[in-house]
């Protein structure tokens, strides 16, 4: 059984509305911005749905342990976005990346990729006659054709 340290000991923030300081690849993520508050949300689902009636829950549910998913989380240098509206697929590529065990940094995709995964996806997706298949949708050649 994972303890509560094991559960929350690689946490990652990679936000592309969020630039790190110029030159720094990773910072303690700032509590007043939405991806800390998106962590300590998904902290309260473990809890309630994951761990619940187990002792990593007892101890998740201790008031020092209340948001200690920000404790070890890391905001990391990735990609920005030009724009307000391509958030998901901002997303998306790194959720692509990361499943790949891609590591991503600022220069792994850039906006112009961005408008050929939305192309991508919406030509997989709207296809006549064909069932999206989610491993082509994941495979490496998908992955690498837009990033």
């Amino acid at each position: 059984m994972k303890d509560v340290n094991e559960v929350v000991s690689d946490v990652k923030i990679y936000d592309s509305m969020y630039q790190l300081e110029k030159g720094r690849k990773e910072e303690a993520p700032q509590p007043e911005s939405l991806g800390p508050r998106f962590l300590c949300l998904l902290q309260q689902f473990l809890r309630t749905f994951c761990f619940c009636n187990s002792d990593v829950n007892k101890e998740l549910c201790k008031k020092e342990n209340i948001n200690i998913i920000l404790k070890t989380a890391r905001a990391k240098s990735c990609p920005q976005q030009r724009n307000s509206f391509d958030c998901s697929l901002f997303c998306i590529a790194n959720c692509l990346l990361l499943a790949e065990n891609i590591s991503i940094n600022e220069d792994s995709y850039n906006q112009d990729n961005i408008t050929q995964l939305r192309s991508g996806l919406h030509f997989v997706l709207t296809q006549k006659n064909l069932t999206p298949n989610p491993k082509k949708l994941l495979s490496s050649d998908f992955v690498a054709s837009f990033i």
